[in-house]
């Protein structure tokens, strides 16, 4: 076997590795992905919860605003000379 053909050789097989290596980083990387994008989606349901939440304590709030302000119109329609 000559130099030239064992070079050919070494050049392929380090291809190979490289290839493989490649490969290897690849899959990791699709699964960092998948699980930044599994992130992405749980804080989002997370934040649309607790904007469902804190809208739900609002529209509470302002009903028993109104309902004390209603009371307090008919206290004073009521009680007043």
């Amino acid at each position: 076997m000559t130099v030239l053909e064992q070079l050919l050789i070494i050049a392929l097989s380090l291809l190979a590795i490289l290839a493989a290596a490649l490969y290897v980083q690849g899959k990791a990387l699709r699964r960092l992905l998948d699980q930044a994008h599994a992130d992405r989606v749980a804080y989002a349901e997370e934040r649309r919860q607790r904007t469902e939440q804190e809208t739900a304590w609002i529209t509470g709030q302002a009903a028993r605003l109104k309902q004390m302000t209603n009371d307090l119109r008919h206290i004073r329609e009521t009680h007043t000379p």
